[in-house]
């Protein structure tokens, strides 16, 4: 009655009355208008869910070409922070995540390392050890008469280390030519590098007279060799197998994993590095025992990287070994044990070198 009396009423009437009065009209509640709504709804979310091509195309390449973390990034994708920045954070004693936003895991590389081993207050243990460590380190020193390990010009221990040395350089090169120079952070590049510039000394030594590059290349002798049992022994019968089975939820990821551990560069660094270093360290000189000057010099390249790892890298928030992590209450027995491995390595092959066993071993490649 008021729309027929008065027809600029309709122009002033509240919105919701007007949606009100529509909703109710016949058209909006016919049964074609209905179908064509629940259609064009259901076009719309099929378009959202659908994903986009160029999408499933990285997704699908990130997934063939390596593992990934949790947080979804390729492990050959990591790309360190700026050097500028860790040297400007490390100065400054607190706090002592540099890079607190990221908690305990850079770039969200390291989420899978549980949150309690990357963010919070050492076990009350681990600085002790740390601080004992350094000082028999530096009031333990034994003297250092370390016996000449140069081999003959053109002998096979000598031309075996010019082989070690180029092999070495060119897994190396493999490498860092891929991830930069992040992987020197690594105990296993860490190892394999004392590995190489080891075998480079040995075959450079019969050509100079130089005492002091005869002294490096026996003074590497004993590192080479425990680096490169702990890491075979350590990675293959203790880390691979944890992250395999407790870090690798699903199918896709292990398999991931296994191709991953499996390349030709990984194969090298942590299968044939143990070889390799009881041939140039131990077979081809296999008359020579260690001394104690080399178990001091091993234990102080340890030291050395144990600084990197829990003064620099941790506070970066890299944690590549979770269960030597300072955070947990098993720490000290973890670092015990990589002591224990150590020491077990000096006796077992002083015991083997004794025996003769490595004399008639080490006889074959003496031509």
């Amino acid at each position: 009655k008021h729309q027929k009396r008065s027809p600029s009423l309709s122009l002033t009437m509240p919105a919701t009355t007007r949606s009100r009065r529509s909703s109710q009209s016949p058209s909006a509640s016919s049964p074609s208008v209905s179908r064509s709504r629940s259609r064009s709804r259901s076009r719309s979310r099929t378009v959202k869910s659908a994903p986009s091509p160029s999408k499933s195309k990285a997704k699908k390449k990130a997934s063939d070409e390596g593992p990934t973390t949790s947080g979804g990034h390729r492990i050959d994708d990591f790309k360190p922070p700026a050097v500028k920045d860790i040297v400007k954070g490390l100065l400054k004693p607190s706090p002592w995540l540099i890079f607190p936003s990221d908690s305990g895991s850079l770039c969200g590389f390291f989420d899978f390392v549980p949150l309690h081993l990357r963010v919070g207050p050492w076990f009350f243990l681990a600085p002790v050890f740390l601080l004992a460590y350094a000082l028999s380190i530096f009031y333990l020193k034994p003297p250092l008469n370390l016996p000449d390990t140069s081999p003959v010009l053109y002998t096979f221990p000598h031309l075996f280390s010019g082989v070690a040395a180029l092999n070495g350089l060119h897994v190396l090169h493999l490498i860092l030519s891929k991830t930069g120079p992040a992987p020197l952070c690594t105990f296993t590049i860490w190892s394999w590098t004392i590995l190489t510039t080891r075998s480079i000394l040995t075959f450079l030594t019969p050509y100079t007279s130089s005492p002091s590059l005869h002294l490096l290349s026996s003074s590497l002798r004993f590192p080479s060799l425990v680096a490169a049992t702990v890491t075979f022994f350590i990675w293959n019968l203790l880390l691979a197998p944890i992250f395999y089975t407790f870090f690798m939820k699903d199918p896709s990821s292990k398999k991931k994993f296994l191709t991953w551990n499996t390349q030709y560069h990984m194969i090298h660094i942590h299968a044939l590095n143990y070889p390799i270093a009881m041939v140039t360290c131990v077979l081809t000189c296999s008359n020579l025992k260690f001394t104690e000057g080399d178990l001091w010099i091993s234990l102080f390249v340890l030291f050395l990287y144990s600084c990197l790892y829990l003064l620099i890298l941790d506070r970066i928030g890299v944690h590549l070994y979770p269960v030597f992590s300072p955070r947990s209450k098993f720490s000290v027995l973890g670092w015990c044990a990589v002591f224990g491995l150590y020491y077990g390595t000096f006796k077992g092959w002083n015991y083997f070198i004794e025996s003769g066993m490595t004399s008639r071993v080490g006889s074959f490649f003496k031509w």
